[in-house]
């Protein structure tokens, strides 16, 4: 038979579950490396491009930044914006 899978929420659950603590790790690793990619291309296509940490102030100043870019280049904002 199968095993059963039990599946909760738990509020910083990383500083009780080493297995969620290292998948934390992981995941913000990954988004360091993508927007080390995602910086170094757009700013080889916009001069003067400041590089961004992907935070939402930040991000809200890098997108007006790209925006006339994607435009032009036809691509899609929802490429890039995360939505919820």
């Amino acid at each position: 038979g199968r095993d059963a899978m039990e599946m909760g929420f738990e509020v910083k659950a990383d500083a009780r579950h080493l297995h969620v603590a290292l998948a934390s790790c992981v995941a913000k690793y990954v988004r360091e490396i993508h927007l080390v990619s995602l910086n170094a291309w757009f700013t080889q296509r916009i001069p003067g491009l400041r590089p961004t940490a992907g935070y939402a102030a930040d991000a809200n100043r890098y997108l007006d930044t790209v925006r006339p870019f994607l435009e032009e280049q036809r691509i899609s904002l929802e490429t890039l914006v995360r939505a919820r």
